[in-house]
């Protein structure tokens, strides 16, 4: 038997279609209870006010320690989404793709404005940006106080010049100046009736670019996998109805399910729009 903390349970072995056994019981279990007690699918229903206190408390225990295990992590093998495939590996091999994939981005639209954070965490994704080499300024918005002064301890040690600033980016904002990119990653997906308070003020802040690394369903394959994970963004009160809202922001370049993601059951997309018709590609 082996411990997966993405299932948070025990299970017999590491081959994925066990993962996948395990997973389809477990959410379904899950909601036939949660439909018996309560008379609904969600289980959970988040606030801005639950989700401070959330963040502050996980967040107050975190050790900065050296640089790759603060900014990847260094979570013991588990089942991971790897090109699109479930692997029992290290999670941080989903990690550092998507902090590479975002610095791709970021890079393809960067001129002399800020590159802004909604939702910046403990700054992982700001200090990667920096360490990359981005010299724009860097400024990371988040809820949780905690969280926000983890980045600021984590930015002097790491000696990286990152402005990061406790804020409900629902909310008024702070001043910014002159925008190039606003980026998220898994952060709308923790605001499910207020999120297109946050699209409203990306749209008034007119950067170049808005890059989302979220989970939009829209955006997730058809499979048995695709199909549990949208069960659980159901019973977790998690995004929902995001793509459409994001897509009138501007052009859409790039929209597609990442094929990386640290928790299988929550598969990261990237989607990518772009204000001012700059030309596009690929990644």
């Amino acid at each position: 038997m082996i411990y997966s903390e993405v299932l948070r349970r025990a299970v017999p072995d590491t081959n994925p279609k066990t993962f996948l056994q395990v997973a389809t019981m477990q959410q379904l279990r899950l909601a036939a209870s949660t439909i018996v007690r309560s008379g609904r699918l969600r289980r959970l229903e988040r606030s801005t006010a639950d989700m401070r206190v959330g963040y502050d408390k996980v967040r107050s225990s975190i050790d900065i320690g050296s640089f790759e295990e603060f900014v990847v992590g260094n979570l013991s093998d588990d089942f991971t989404l790897i090109d699109g495939r479930v692997e029992f590996t290290s999670p941080q091999r989903a990690a550092a793709y998507r902090m590479d994939a975002l610095l791709e981005w970021v890079r393809r639209y960067a001129k002399d404005g800020s590159i802004v954070e909604f939702g910046s965490g403990a700054g992982r994704n700001l200090l990667h940006l920096a360490r990359a080499g981005i010299r724009n300024p860097l400024i990371g918005l988040e809820l949780s106080p905690v969280s926000a002064e983890l980045s600021r301890r984590a930015a002097s040690e790491f000696a990286c010049d990152i402005r990061f600033e406790s804020c409900d980016v629902t909310d008024a904002l702070p001043s910014l100046g002159p925008v190039d990119v606003v980026f998220s990653v898994h952060a709308f997906e923790m605001m499910p009736r207020v999120f297109v308070r946050g699209l409203a003020n990306i749209s008034r802040l007119q950067p170049r670019a808005a890059i989302f690394f979220e989970p939009i369903e829209e955006l997730w394959p058809k499979s048995l996998l695709g199909l549990i994970g949208r069960l659980r963004v159901r019973q977790l009160d998690r995004l929902k109805g995001f793509y459409r809202p994001a897509s009138e922001l501007g052009r859409v370049v790039e929209a597609k399910s990442l094929g990386y993601a640290t928790n299988p059951l929550n598969p990261t997309a990237v989607m990518a729009v772009e204000f001012g018709g700059q030309a596009s590609r690929t990644l």
